[in-house]
């Protein structure tokens, strides 16, 4: 069943909800627009993989922008760990 689909058999149930009929309902209302879409939509959802990534990415641009020689060696520090346990020393 299309998403298209879907939305007509609700238009033509009658159903109505707290904001009296169908069509006043704000999710409705967005399910509807989607509906009409005729490309293709793709729901992305960051793996855990891309989490380590941006995070890692995060502590190598704080490296480079730090001013504090402390937080700039402890953070170097963690990244050298962070990259010798997931096999990037190339040393």
């Amino acid at each position: 069943m299309t998403l298209k689909e879907i939305v007509n058999q609700l238009e033509s149930s009658g159903y109505t909800c707290e904001a009296g009929p169908l069509e006043n309902n704000v999710a409705f209302q967005a399910l509807k627009e989607r509906s009409q879409f005729k490309g293709m939509t793709v729901e992305v959802k960051m793996t855990e993989l891309d989490v380590f990534i941006r995070l890692f990415l995060v502590l190598v641009r704080a490296v480079s922008t730090t001013k504090d020689e402390n937080t700039r060696n402890f953070l170097s520090s963690e990244l050298e760990t962070i990259a010798e346990a997931i096999g990037g020393d190339d040393k």
